[in-house]
């Protein structure tokens, strides 16, 4: 949050370059060595009830929705984006933990 010199606040939004090749694919071809996180210990931890009560409230069309109209998402890559946080949000769900997810997920 910023406050200008009246006292009004705005909110700041800045995009973080990151490899959105692999957040935002167009293709499947994922394997577990291209994602960094798989090795970090916590990933093998279950959830707990805020993360939990987090992934609950992703709304996957509405996220899509967002990327396509702010950024120009192409509409391949908002599908895989939309099946990962349905699968995310449903395999939360059952209890399993992101390691689990991304193994699932990747190619090992």
């Amino acid at each position: 949050m910023v406050t200008n010199s009246k006292g009004a606040t705005s909110r700041i939004t800045n995009l973080i370059p990151i490899d959105h090749g692999l957040s935002f694919p167009d293709n499947f071809e994922i394997y577990d060595h291209q994602i960094v996180w798989m090795t970090y210990k916590q990933t093998q931890m279950p959830f707990s009830q805020k993360s939990l009560q987090f992934i609950d409230n992703i709304d996957p069309a509405k996220d899509c929705q967002t990327l396509r109209e702010k950024l120009g998402f192409r509409e391949i890559c908002l599908r895989n984006f939309r099946i990962a946080q349905i699968f995310l949000k449903k395999m939360a769900k059952a209890g399993f933990t992101l390691y689990e997810i991304g193994s699932f997920l990747y190619r090992v």
